[in-house]
């Protein structure tokens, strides 16, 4: 798990990350803190309470973790690319680098185990 934080944290330092607002944002982890039309902070706070338990019951052979275009991925295209893959999709939209790092940190992470992550976050 520490392998697969320490390269999360160095591909996230290597990509430039821009807000849905344009501003620059930071890699410094810090929860959700904007209201968007799409998601709401509560609403943000279930979907990391969601990967909380998921993380917390384990058995996830892939994990995806992004934004937006990770969280849009629905269970049927999960089925038909990875049916024989346990997965966990810990995508959730308007998310910057800095909001993913902080779900990682503070959501449990470090008790899956996966054997492959995607990560899609910009």
């Amino acid at each position: 798990m520490r392998k697969f934080v320490i390269s999360l944290l160095l591909a996230a330092s290597c990509a430039p990350a821009l807000a849905a607002d344009g501003a620059s944002c930071s890699l410094t982890p810090a929860p959700r803190l904007k209201d968007y039309p799409w998601m709401s902070i509560a609403r943000w706070h279930q979907f990391y309470d969601e990967d909380v338990a998921v993380a917390d019951k384990g058995g996830v052979d892939l994990l995806f973790v992004g934004d937006s275009i990770t969280e849009m991925w629905n269970e049927q295209v999960f089925q038909r690319a990875f049916g024989g893959w346990r997965t966990a999709n810990f995508g959730v939209g308007g998310d910057h680098t800095g909001n993913l790092l902080w779900r990682l940190q503070n959501g449990h992470a470090e008790k899956l185990r996966p054997k492959a992550v995607v990560l899609t976050i910009g």
